[in-house]
């Protein structure tokens, strides 16, 4: 739906609609996080990135084939510092609110991971969501890994 490198306006009605219902799921309570199961040493939380490692380690033993979008996350050093190496990342196609979590399957998975409390999705979490759902994308949202395994298992059939 684009002309000339800009979208059309069916093409912006169409991410629009895909956007309100979206919305309408999150208001629904779809991505509402779960209530968190008890951590046993330490009682805490994993980090969204333990969490995300388990769920690869779960894609490879299951041999799907899949790539993490490293949106950096990750920066470190000063504010400015961060700010100046996501500029960089920006200018060369990183972007803000895109899934973690991209699985080579028909249709294309997108997985946004998040930890199993105090987790919300962000405005740009929810407008990309949408975006890929208008592409076709099945958009899934996992708090926690054993979370995201039991939707990812329920769907495509698999063992947890």
């Amino acid at each position: 739906s684009k002309k000339g490198g800009k979208m059309t306006t069916d093409g912006r009605r169409g991410v629009r609609d895909a956007l309100r219902r979206f919305s309408e799921r999150v208001e629904k309570g779809e991505f509402e996080a779960k209530r968190p199961r008890k951590v046993k040493k330490t009682g805490e939380i994993p980090t969204e990135y333990a969490e995300q490692r388990d769920v690869c380690d779960w894609l490879d033993a299951n041999n799907i084939k899949y790539f993490a979008v490293p949106n950096g996350g990750m920066l470190s050093g000063t504010g400015r510092e961060r700010a100046i190496r996501w500029g960089m990342l920006a200018r060369a196609g990183a972007r803000a609110g895109v899934p973690d979590l991209v699985l080579l399957t028909r249709p294309v998975i997108a997985l946004e991971m998040k930890r199993r409390e105090k987790s919300r999705l962000s405005e740009q979490q929810l407008a990309w969501a949408a975006i890929l759902e208008a592409a076709g994308w099945r958009v899934l949202v996992g708090y926690g890994a054993e979370d995201a395994i039991a939707k990812l298992s329920d769907i495509m059939h698999l063992r947890r």
